[in-house]
């Protein structure tokens, strides 16, 4: 049986929410991850300025949200559900923690498929390393490498695969759930890491009727997507060491899309009010 130990992990970071929660988290726990590469733009730039660049770009809405009282307020109540430090999300959108422990390869291309990130992960040190893939990008052509990569998905295994992972979650089966699995070449699949459900929360949203859909949606994945998925990191290094258990896709898998505005009022109707 094939087995995980967290002391010996590498990340490709993608800069996204997601990303930053796990930069954060490895900050504040002052883990050095030793074999750390950033998908960077390619660019004349030095390298730091350019992935600046990057960083703003790519979380241009979830910097912004943070000037919005009504928000931090919210996400407040975010990090008080998932036992995280306070200003956990004001902090992890602070460029500043970029790198502080951790020695950094930039890549001059952000795509995980890229020639670039293979020639550089085809040496054979890398095989028995599992590599924390931060991106949404599917991994085609760096699966044909000897590379192990694991992700963490908003949602239980096998039963809420997809998009929307922990909306879907919420609408569908009525909880949240998450889930770190190797990944293969098939969508949410592969050998199973943890996994954990959760009650739905309940938010108190000041003036929540006055923000449109389309910012609560990117609200939820600015601040709570990404803190599910950190808080779900930070048990698996708790824990540390895992036996990797087989995931078969059974009759209880079920594969979803993004949800459509009907369904995205209703679930959100059911956490704020």
């Amino acid at each position: 049986m094939r087995s995980i130990n967290f002391k010996n992990i590498g990340i490709i970071f993608y800069e996204n929410p997601i990303s930053r929660a796990y930069l954060k988290f490895l900050e504040n726990e002052n883990i050095e991850i030793k074999n750390f590469f950033y998908l960077n733009n390619r660019s004349f730039l030095p390298n730091k300025i350019n992935a600046y660049k990057f960083f703003i770009k790519n979380n241009f809405y979830a910097i912004n949200f943070l000037n919005d009282r009504n928000i931090i307020k919210l996400i407040s109540q975010f990090e008080e559900f998932f036992e995280l430090p306070n200003n956990f999300c004001v902090d992890m959108y602070k460029f500043a923690n970029f790198g502080k422990n951790n020695s950094i390869n930039y890549i001059s291309n952000k795509s995980i498929n890229s020639d670039e990130i293979r020639n550089v992960l085809s040496d054979k040190k890398f095989e028995d390393i599992y590599f924390l893939n931060t991106g949404n990008e599917i991994l085609k052509n760096i699966l044909k490498l000897k590379i192990n990569f694991f992700h963490i998905h908003p949602g239980y295994l096998p039963e809420v695969r997809g998009a929307d992972g922990s909306l879907n979650s919420i609408l569908k089966h009525n909880s949240l759930g998450v889930s770190s699995f190797v990944m293969t070449n098939k969508i949410d699949e592969g050998d199973l890491i943890m996994r954990e459900k959760l009650n739905i929360p309940k938010f108190k949203f000041d003036n929540y009727k006055e923000y449109s859909l389309k910012d609560i949606y990117r609200i939820w994945y600015s601040f709570f997507d990404p803190l599910l998925r950190v808080s779900h990191l930070k048990k698996l290094y708790e824990v540390n060491t895992f036996d990797l258990e087989p995931h078969n896709i059974s009759q209880d898998s079920n594969y979803y899309s993004f949800l459509d505005d009907n369904s995205l009022r209703n679930v959100f109707n059911k956490i704020f009010n």
